[in-house]
């Protein structure tokens, strides 16, 4: 079981690589970045241009722009205030501190990798992409199971889901202090524009000793 923490720290370290070749800026070469996403990406099971369309386009385009940024979109009072008791208890958990990776894993790996409807432009290559981790995931479980029967099912959860899930808690927790200040202001589409949402969006995180080594 501890390795499976190590697992999951793994697999978040070659997301932060996939993260900077979907982004073209790891290797002189485009071609390079491209197959290097994709292989990086394929234990934290992202589709790399339903990534590049979420993160690079939307997110980075329109960083805090209200309705279009979907990364921690906040609540207002007001809308809290309109939840009924059960629907409290969502947002509760999910901006609390065990509660990132589960925000994480709904609204942003399954709404909007898997779900996703992609946009005709771009439909066929982030198909490809879908297609591309569906076909590791269960092939890992398919070599599994033929290897060890039955068995291979529980061995396919211990290094495929296992470290999947807790790296879904490892990003949830880094992309939450990346986001989440109580200076940090979400802008309606008329007032917003680049500087407010890059810049003044911007937060400035200090870790103890060894924790950037840990990632990167």
């Amino acid at each position: 079981m501890p390795l499976w923490l190590l697992a999951g720290i793994s697999v978040a370290g070659l997301f932060v690589i996939g993260h900077d070749a979907a982004h073209d800026a790891l290797f002189d070469s485009k071609r390079l970045d491209a197959v290097v996403a994709r292989l990086s990406m394929l234990p934290s099971l992202h589709a790399v241009e339903v990534w590049v369309f979420g993160h690079n386009r939307v997110h980075h385009g329109h960083t805090l722009k209200q309705g279009i940024d979907f990364v921690w979109h906040p609540l207002t009072v007001e809308q809290y205030r309109e939840l009924g008791r059960f629907a409290k208890l969502r947002p509760e958990l999910e901006w609390g501190p065990f509660g990132a990776g589960a925000y994480y894993l709904r609204e942003v790996w399954w709404n909007k990798m898997v779900r996703f409807t992609p946009p005709t432009r771009w439909a066929k290559q982030m198909r490809r992409d879908q297609a591309i981790v569906a076909v590791y995931a269960l092939g890992a479980l398919a070599l599994l199971v033929a290897l060890d029967g039955t068995g291979g099912i529980w061995q396919w959860v211990k290094v495929v889901v296992v470290p999947f899930l807790l790296f879904c808690q490892t990003i949830g927790w880094v992309v939450h202090v990346h986001h989440i200040a109580p200076d940090i202001r979400w802008w309606p589409r008329r007032e917003w524009n680049r500087f407010r949402g890059q810049v003044e969006g911007t937060t400035i995180l200090w870790g103890p000793p060894g924790w950037d080594s840990l990632f990167h």
